[in-house]
């Protein structure tokens, strides 16, 4: 999941935190049963982008979030972790 979803800096600056992508990604979605993610407007500038997502899990409230998306190597992927 790392290697293919989240860019390099985002990457590092969890490796600077002192945890491997891995484990950092297996703490964050311990628990999460039946995720689904809804991708709505997508906004592309250049190499960035942001992408409007809507999240549910069971047993979890809803979320609606702005994914930053950088293009690495003539792929998009996650350029920063949180939401809002």
């Amino acid at each position: 999941m790392c290697a293919e979803l989240l860019a390099k800096p985002v990457i590092d600056s969890v490796r600077r935190a002192g945890l491997s992508c891995e484990s950092a990604m297996k703490s964050a979605l311990q628990g999460v049963q039946s995720p689904k993610l809804e991708v709505g407007e997508v906004t592309i500038k250049g190499n960035r982008a942001s992408a409007k997502v809507h999240t549910t899990a069971a047993n979890q409230p809803a979320s609606d979030d702005t994914v930053a998306l950088v293009r690495e190597g003539g792929d998009w992927k996650i350029g920063a972790l949180g939401g809002g």
